[in-house]
């Protein structure tokens, strides 16, 4: 698959399937597979795994988000090659747990795929990349705090796989609705932020 613009969603998730072994599928099995050149794809594959179910074992959003957030900086900086701490690249899915990331990426994926084309790309060529790849380095840093509040989660984590959607496929219509799950973000947060100030008024 290519850098920017190649590939669909539906020959990533071929991708994600194959890249596992008998142990499960490690960042190493990802990095190997599609290469540490491609940020864009490699930006997509975390922020896809992040909406799948497993994401509901604790821990697992934060460190998936910290994923995220090293690849975002390292396209920031310019890089040309990927670094990632061993440790992070020892992480492994179970063969159980890749299996249901395929499975719920498979039908959306074959959704989406004709909808797709390059377009609006003073969206996600330099410099209009650099907006949603600052919103996805906040949304990573943030993640462990808002980590138990499954709904923004959820929506956040939507945001960043549209912008890495948009961007790797040179999609200017992927980063707009990106834009837009944040804005529904913040109203979540707005939301809660004046719940809470309503229940802290009552005592």
């Amino acid at each position: 698959m290519s850098d920017q613009g190649g590939g669909k969603f539906d020959e990533l998730v071929d991708e994600i399937e194959r890249a596992g072994s008998e142990k499960g599928l490690s960042v190493e099995d990802v990095l190997r597979q599609m290469g540490e050149r491609s940020f864009a794809l490699l930006l997509l594959v975390p922020t896809l795994v992040i909406l799948s179910p497993v994401a509901v074992v604790p821990g697992m959003p934060s460190l998936l988000a910290l994923l995220i957030g090293l690849i975002v900086l390292q396209i920031l900086l310019g890089r040309d090659h990927l670094w990632l701490p061993a440790v992070l690249r020892r992480q492994t899915l179970p063969p159980h747990r890749q299996k249901q990331v395929v499975a719920f990426l498979r039908w959306p994926a074959a959704w989406i795929d004709p909808w797709l084309k390059v377009r609006l790309t003073w969206l996600t060529d330099p410099p209009g990349n650099i907006p949603p790849l600052l919103i996805c380095l906040v949304i990573s840093f943030l993640m462990p705090l808002i980590e138990l509040v499954p709904f923004l989660t959820m929506t956040l984590a939507t945001a960043m796989a549209l912008f890495a959607g948009g961007l790797y496929l040179r999609d200017g219509v992927l980063v707009i609705l990106g834009y837009c799950a944040v804005g529904l973000g913040l109203v979540l947060v707005a939301t809660l932020a004046g719940a809470a100030a309503g229940l802290l008024a009552l005592f």
